[in-house]
């Protein structure tokens, strides 16, 4: 059942069909190899959910609400909220 409810995972993976069939196994992250997002190099390639396209930028990758913002990954862009983006920052901060 879409979303999985699982604290901490990108709203994408939370809204994904590999994931929801991981979590009913009883596991918290799914098998697919080499998706992910921007900060691996991918732009979950492997998605299988109803969210269309256009939602990298157009909603927060972090909780799923509308972005504010469009952050640059390497070469991939992606929305984050104002909410998420604090959080974000600070978390860079930490680094």
């Amino acid at each position: 059942m879409l979303p999985v409810p699982l604290a901490d995972v990108f709203y994408i993976c939370r809204m994904c069909e590999h994931l929801d069939k991981a979590y009913q196994a009883g596991r918290d992250t799914c098998d697919q190899e080499n998706c992910g997002g921007p900060w691996r190099g991918d732009t979950f390639s492997k998605y299988n959910g109803p969210l269309p396209e256009h939602w990298k930028k157009n909603y927060c990758l972090f909780c799923g609400k509308e972005s504010d913002f469009i952050i640059g990954v390497g070469n991939n862009f992606i929305g984050v909220c104002k909410a998420c983006r604090i959080k974000l920052d600070k978390r860079m901060e930490n680094k």
